[in-house]
């Protein structure tokens, strides 16, 4: 039988799903495929992947139906990797460094500068691949990359907390999606394997290349990132979804 192709992302705040999954006999019947946020939305829009964890700006296009897991990347105060990071104040900046690997936090970046800070700054796309940053500039940092360079800037400024401060809701960047109907038994057991892997976090910390020390890494992932899609998130996710 045909295995069936899911997206995980290559940020360490995906470590407890892909955990998870391996832990799980689920494993038998996926292929799993790292990849960008962006990345992930195309495969699955492009039906490349049938199951992907994607940005929640792709939901339009997909559908809330579309969502198959009661789990999320969401945080319900500071996410501390979702980041303008400035050597100026945000009322000052003129000209932002999107970080092209997510549309969602592009999305959330541009929300809050035109409602909350009330701004209009030009915008250019930005990839670390290409390109070292420099300081004195501002960028949209996101993942992994906020959580090495946040320290090397005189002003940072947390999107989630600051969605959270402007809407009294919680945030969602991400949520497991797929393009085909899948049995029941089949999204319980994906469901199973990523509570066993969000509920055993420091292990899936175990044996893997992590980007800060592990003691940071538990921290943001047990602190920062909240996982279960509830119906708060659910609330802020609409609401998200209504300034698209």
């Amino acid at each position: 039988m045909k295995k069936i192709a899911v997206s995980a992302i290559s940020y360490i705040n995906t470590l407890p799903f892909i955990y998870g999954l391996k832990a799980s006999s689920i494993i038998n019947e996926i292929d799993v495929i790292i990849s960008t946020p962006a990345q992930a939305a195309n495969d699955l829009l492009c039906k490349k992947t049938q199951i992907g964890i994607v940005p929640a700006a792709i939901l339009p296009q997909l559908g809330m139906s579309s969502i198959i897991s009661d789990f999320c990347i969401g945080a319900t105060s500071r996410v501390d990797s979702v980041l303008i990071c400035s050597d100026i104040p945000i009322k000052e900046v003129k000209h932002i460094f999107l970080d092209s690997e997510s549309r969602t936090s592009v999305l959330l970046s541009k929300i809050l500068l035109q409602n909350y800070w009330k701004t209009n700054p030009s915008f250019q796309s930005f990839s670390i691949k290409e390109e070292s940053i420099n300081y004195s500039k501002t960028y949209l940092l996101i993942g992994d990359k906020a959580l090495v360079h946040k320290g090397s800037f005189r002003y940072v400024y947390d999107l989630a907390q600051c969605w959270i401060d402007y809407t009294s809701l919680p945030f969602v960047f991400a949520c497991w999606c797929s393009n085909v109907n899948l049995p029941q038994s089949f999204i319980q057991s994906l469901n199973d394997a990523f509570n066993f892997g969000v509920s055993n976090i420091e292990k899936s910390l175990d044996g893997v290349e992590l980007p800060i020390d592990k003691t940071s890494a538990l921290n943001y992932l047990t602190n920062n990132i909240s996982y279960d899609l509830d119906l708060d998130k659910i609330k802020g996710l609409n609401k998200f979804i209504s300034f698209i």
